[in-house]
């Protein structure tokens, strides 16, 4: 999907909150590559896992070696971070970059886009997935998507998949009660039954399975002593910074390597059963390992894709919000005669350079049409005009003859909205000029 113009201010604004978020959190950024080995996302979301088997761009290269294009960025980000000399100290880290699906495209979800997350690693308590978890909410508040006054309907759900023992024992139980519905079940979970992946069922969406879903067993009656305390320890944590939650316990998120905590930020169906996730993670303890690395380093971490989150931000009519729109200049060159369009033009050109160069805030457009057409002025000054109106510009600038007979910056400026006009002889007067025409920051 294309983006451009007031979208890609729209994507810029989601981002530049993600990492102004990341930095007051303590979070360094982290930038990996586009493709990878295959292996690395065969191990971290298995290789039956529905990105995997379906959805994963995959090719091999000229060595024959297999590769994909990166379907999400936790498999990638934990690569790069534990293949440093020291993976056992602690490390908050923020990516921002496009992922890749081979999906249905649809509203909201396409084959390449953008994601941004945070990832922790080399911390095993609770105290991180709060962290986490609070990180994920000041983002989402700092774009409108939480809070009481602008998104009431945000919901943050919680559940915990326990430990290695506490999962053995629900799949034990889960797989059970999933025997009785065998047959009736929708393809994707027939096969997922077969594979032993019980888990899985309970994320599926066709209405084949909701009877089976609706009524299994839950998580919450395997955990363990340790897995129960550790998860309350979350509970009380997200209560003491003052977010709230919901317990979801058929919640079991769609990869592999999840363990303890996993949570959703959710935002109200339109046509599908279930609410949809804006901002999605959990803690993943044993991914290192699964990785091959020999140290088992905990981690724990959020995604959410910069698409939806615009799209959301859209859904609400929310403004962009903290943006400063800079004023915009379109300089134009009267020529009446061609002896004086060498002269005219260099005047545009140099200045167009000079206040480009002092102002940065300043967006300035030359004429390209007409530095290459110099004659005619009457049709100039129509052509000027609606070449600085498709330029969505605030000032339209000309240097004529008499501009070019008064001095190097000499300038005639129209406030476009306002009509007033003034001739300028100086840089500190132009830039005054357009800064008394300022827009004001948006609430």
């Amino acid at each position: 999907m294309d983006v451009c113009g007031a979208e890609c201010a729209d994507h810029a604004l989601v981002e530049r909150e993600g990492r102004a978020i990341a930095q007051v959190a303590g979070f360094e950024e982290i930038r990996t590559p586009v493709f990878e080995f295959t292996d690395l996302f065969a191990r971290s979301l298995g290789a039956g896992s529905d990105v995997v088997s379906k959805e994963m761009y995959t090719f091999e290269d000229r060595s024959g070696n297999s590769l994909t294009l990166r379907p999400e960025g936790t498999a990638g980000v934990c690569r790069a971070a534990l293949s440093r000399k020291d993976v056992t100290s602690l490390q908050k880290l923020f990516y921002c970059g496009p992922m890749f699906r081979y999906e249905r495209p649809q509203h909201g979800r396409q084959r390449q886009f953008t994601q941004l997350g945070v990832e922790v690693l080399g911390a095993s308590g609770p105290s991180a997935d709060v962290e986490v978890i609070e990180a994920g909410a000041l983002f989402l508040e700092r774009l409108g998507l939480l809070g009481i006054e602008t998104a009431p309907e945000t919901r943050l759900l919680v559940n915990s998949l326990g430990d290695h023992e506490s999962r053995e024992a629900y799949q034990r139980e889960l797989g059970a009660h999933l025997d009785k519905f065998k047959g009736s079940l929708s393809a994707d979970s027939e096969r997922r039954v077969s594979e032993g992946r019980y888990l899985r069922v309970l994320d599926s969406k066709d209405e084949a399975d909701m009877e089976a879903v609706c009524s299994a067993p839950l998580l919450e009656a395997c955990l363990t002593e340790d897995a129960r305390r550790r998860f309350d320890v979350v509970k009380e944590g997200l209560t003491q910074v003052g977010i709230d939650f919901e317990i979801d316990p058929l919640l079991v998120r769609g990869l592999d390597y999840y363990t303890h905590t996993i949570f959703e930020f959710v935002v109200p169906a339109h046509a599908a059963q279930r609410p949809s996730a804006i901002l999605a993670g959990g803690r993943y303890d044993g991914l290192s390992s699964t990785l091959g690395f020999k140290d088992e380093v905990p981690g724990i971490g959020w995604a959410a894709g910069v698409e939806r989150l615009v799209l959301e931000r859209a859904r609400l009519a929310l403004p962009a919000g903290g943006m400063e729109s800079p004023p915009v200049v379109f300089l134009a060159p009267i020529v009446e005669r061609d002896e004086q369009a060498s002269t005219i033009h260099g005047r545009i050109r140099t200045l167009a350079a000079t206040l480009r160069r002092a102002s940065p805030g300043l967006v300035v457009h030359t004429w390209l049409e007409g530095l290459d057409a110099p004659n005619g002025m009457r049709s100039a000054l129509r052509k000027a005009f609606r070449g600085a109106e498709r330029a969505n510009a605030d000032f339209i600038g000309f240097i004529g003859a008499e501009e070019a007979a008064s001095g190097d910056l000499c300038l005639t400026v129209k406030h476009l909205e306002s009509g007033e006009q003034q001739q300028l002889f100086s840089l500190q007067e132009i830039l005054g000029f357009c800064a008394r025409f300022a827009k004001p920051v948006q609430p």
